[in-house]
């Protein structure tokens, strides 16, 4: 007698890409990849898994996941799945952030907003994007803070009103099943009120605060059972009618197109200016030198105090106002972080190096290798220029 055969076939898969690593994904290893950011399905949607005969699986050397679906049999050139998808059907996960430091040395907010998450759907119009490297975020080349982030609620939400709301005006509507909610208190005073809602009634998603029909505030609701504190959220909408073919998971006819969509979110570097601070001990060398000259020699003998690089593209100018004990250079551009710096035109390590008199006839070297900046020593004070410190014991 022959034994039950179930077949899975991949429905979808998700990638992350962060041009800081070499590797475009995690940091550099030699057995298992450990990658910045972990994914865990939401409690509705591993309900939803087990009805719908899915499976989940994490792709650590992407940095992502990929979804596996019950099939039985074909149409055409597209499998049938056994357990098609039915309406308000959607695959949510949290983002879970597993290295603070990316949040440094991507373009990524410096200060939480514990108000606001991340959200990423594929509810995405874009013509020109392939089904092969479909965007999560707003904007095609990377995610934005500015674009991608949105409001935040648990179970309760509460908003204030600058007006004074209308009996039965105010609704909080789900945007995917269209349910309505009910304020559960309205507290008026004048010119203003304090609306108060219980989402627990709701599905996890987006929804929207209407006030007499009007969008007043959007906001998502991220469920009974959210882990805390989560960097994100993506949501994967399984419906078959939405608007841009490439996006769409599942099929009107309850197949699965042959070339799954595969689902990219990408960082962007963060660039910042390099700021070496020279501190010079009483009795160093340099120290020695430069209090034994006074006025037009003390002058040129810095002129000429420089930091070079092999790498013609990266220059370091020093900055007004030295002293006997403080000297600070700071590169022209913002240089983007990298986890290994390297020199063009060949692969080599990027050298930065100290030199005093450069360019005359007694040149000569104080310190190579200068160390790169960490990433965990950003200067944001002056925001929106960003500094990278380093400092240094001369």
């Amino acid at each position: 007698m022959d034994g039950l055969h179930v077949k899975y076939s991949e429905l979808l898969s998700f990638v992350v890409t962060q041009p800081y690593y070499e590797n475009m994904v995690c940091a550099k290893y030699n057995f298992d990849p450990v990658p910045d950011l972990s994914f865990l399905p939401s409690a509705e949607t591993q309900e939803l898994m087990k009805r719908r005969g899915l499976i989940f699986r994490t792709l650590n050397n992407k940095g992502g996941f990929t979804v596996y679906a019950q099939t039985n049999g074909v149409l055409g050139a597209n499998e049938l799945l056994r357990f098609p998808p039915k309406k308000g059907d959607k695959l949510s996960f949290f983002i879970l952030l597993r290295n603070a430091g990316m949040m440094n040395f991507n373009e990524l907010p410096l200060l939480t907003d514990k108000s606001r998450t991340f959200y990423f759907s594929n509810e995405v119009t874009d013509l020109a994007a392939t089904r092969t490297n479909l965007h999560l975020s707003t904007l095609s080349a990377n995610i934005s803070a500015d674009k991608d982030m949105i409001k935040k609620s648990g179970e309760t939400y509460r908003y204030h009103h600058s007006a004074v709301v209308g009996v039965g005006t105010a609704k909080v509507k789900h945007l995917l099943t269209e349910a309505l909610l009910d304020p559960v208190s309205v507290i008026n005073n004048p010119g203003q009120s304090d609306l108060i809602f219980d989402l627990g009634a709701l599905a996890q998603g987006r929804c929207q605060l209407l006030i007499e029909g009007i969008k007043t505030d959007e906001f998502y609701y991220t469920g009974l059972n959210a882990p805390q504190p989560f960097f994100g959220v993506v949501e994967l909408n399984l419906s078959p009618l939405l608007a841009d073919n490439d996006y769409r998971i599942t099929e009107t006819d309850k197949t699965m197109q042959a070339v799954k969509p595969l689902f990219t979110l990408s960082f962007k570097i963060r660039e910042a200016k390099w700021r070496y601070t020279l501190k010079l001990q009483p009795g160093s060398p340099l120290y020695i030198e430069l209090a034994s000259l006074t006025g037009a020699a003390k002058t040129t003998f810095l002129s000429n105090l420089k930091i070079t690089t092999n790498d013609p593209a990266i220059k370091f100018t020093q900055q007004p106002n030295a002293t006997d004990t403080t000297i600070v250079f700071q590169s022209d551009t913002a240089l983007a972080f990298k986890e290994r710096y390297i020199a063009p035109p060949g692969i080599k390590p990027l050298s930065i190096t100290l030199k005093k008199n450069t360019g005359l006839i007694n040149e000569a070297v104080m310190k190579t290798d200068l160390p790169y900046p960490s990433t965990s020593s950003l200067n944001a004070i002056n925001d929106p220029s960003i500094y990278a410190d380093i400092f240094l014991t001369l």
